[in-house]
């Protein structure tokens, strides 16, 4: 439900934007990018609720390893250093 909400107030905010920079056109289009957004969150938790917040996290995870993916094809992961006082 969560990100529901969350998403639903970042569009509200992004259409207000839009209506005062770009006009009814870009609310429009706001609009239909909202519904599209919207069906594949439902899509992608029909059978399992937590699987839109797996895929979320993998996201989270794999974005700053871009480069790393792409010359050697695969992803590591260590421990962080504790920083010293």
């Amino acid at each position: 439900m969560l990100p529901f909400i969350l998403g639903t107030l970042i569009f509200a905010q992004l259409s207000v934007f839009a209506f005062f920079s770009v006009g009814l056109a870009g609310v429009i289009t706001l609009a239909i990018l909202y519904g599209f957004a919207l069906a594949w969150a439902r899509r992608v938790s029909r059978n399992d609720e937590q699987r839109l917040l797996q895929l979320i996290k993998r996201m989270r995870m794999r974005g700053p390893q871009r480069a790393s993916i792409r010359v050697w094809g695969a992803v590591t992961f260590s421990p962080h250093k504790k920083p010293r006082n």
